[in-house]
């Protein structure tokens, strides 16, 4: 056995080290892939994917020779060891992958200017961070124009350093933006709890709480109701879809009838919080919020 030194390249990854801690990057193996598509002195845009672009299977014609198409998305989706900011990028056009079109060749194209321009982009591990496990969780609510199914995001951090992250299609359709959040945040739940535990056999304990964040401040308060016992706001409520101010009115008399209890429920959960009151009155002005009556 014969000792190599320090780690500084392994199967296109590129390990850096310095006393702040280690970038990894994939530099070489991006501009091998830009050379690939002949795309090396293309111009540069700055996002992965166009927002307002929705590909469907039915786009124009079919390309003449999908080889270089599958090749240039299967680089990619190694290319998303180190970069997270292309994963949901990588995940649209993976989905042509059988039958390729000239819009998703397109989008492929947009994703690789991006890499062009963030060629030297990575995941930077700092010495100094701690341990502290935290998860952020989000959903794309009927994102799909064919199926309407909604993609599922999370990642994890441990203090400021990226660990782990995924963007994945639900594998039902979910009937309000807070089904979608909610199965959103089950996966990253799920995918928490293993966290831990592979931690925990590492040596490194989480006596506390986990921290997990997420976006949508409906769902939030669904899960505080669900804790009281209440399933109003799983049963068929419905957010960006026509609501009348009757179910405005009928949510915060079921939050007036569930005052109390809240208050029991946030004195022993914390028993020093003192501003029950308030936190009471943000959710119901969370729920107007979400819960807009059609002009």
């Amino acid at each position: 056995m014969k000792d190599l030194g320090a780690l500084s390249y392994f199967l296109g990854l590129e390990i850096s080290q310095d006393s702040s801690g280690y970038f990894l990057t994939q530099a070489k193996y991006t501009s091998d892939l830009l050379a690939r598509a002949r795309l090396s002195d293309c111009k540069t845009v700055t996002t992965p994917v166009d927002p307002q672009n929705r590909l469907t299977p039915l786009d124009d014609p079919l390309l003449s020779d999908a080889t270089l198409y599958r090749q240039l998305v299967g680089s990619l989706v190694y290319l998303t060891v180190t970069r997270a900011d292309i994963a949901y990028a990588v995940h649209i056009v993976s989905q042509f992958m059988t039958a390729p079109r000239s819009p998703h060749y397109a989008a492929l194209v947009c994703i690789l200017r991006y890499l062009k321009g963030t060629l030297f982009h990575g995941l930077h591990y700092s010495r100094l961070s701690s341990l502290q496990l935290q998860a952020f969780s989000d959903a794309d609510w009927a994102g799909d124009p064919i199926d309407r199914r909604s993609t599922t995001g999370f990642c994890f951090f441990l203090d400021n350093s990226l660990i782990s992250w995924r963007s994945k299609k639900q594998t039902l359709v979910a009937r309000s933006s807070i089904e979608a959040e909610y199965r959103a945040l089950a996966d990253t739940t799920q995918e928490l709890v293993w966290f831990r535990w592979l931690l925990s056999d590492m040596g490194v304990s989480h006596s506390a709480a986990t921290n997990l964040y997420c976006d949508n401040q409906i769902t939030f308060v669904s899960i505080l109701l669900s804790a009281l016992g209440s399933n109003l706001l799983l049963e068929g409520a419905e957010a960006t879809v026509d609501v009348t101010t009757d179910k405005i009115q009928h949510l915060k008399a079921a939050l007036d009838r569930l005052k109390q209890p809240f208050k029991q429920f946030v004195a022993e959960q914390s028993p020093d919080w003192i501003l029950t009151d308030f936190v009471y009155h943000w959710m119901v002005d969370a729920a107007q919020e979400c819960y807009v009556s059609p002009p």
